[in-house]
């Protein structure tokens, strides 16, 4: 069985990969100059994006 403890730590981990991934599309966005590319970075950023919403929302609600 997980205690509270192991879901916080798992949620934090996985909150911290997400935004490790966020600041790397970004950099990468950044230097990016070739518009196609940009184009298909930016729907990957903006999922990872969502997904780091749900996870906060998610996270509020059962801590």
């Amino acid at each position: 069985m997980f205690s509270e403890d192991d879901f916080k730590g798992y949620f934090q981990e996985t909150e911290d990969v997400i935004k490790k991934t966020l600041v790397f599309y970004t950099d990468l966005l950044n230097e990016v100059q070739d518009r196609a590319v940009r184009n298909k970075l930016l729907p990957l950023m903006t999922e990872n994006v969502e997904m780091f919403r749900w996870l906060k929302k998610k996270k509020e609600k059962l801590f």
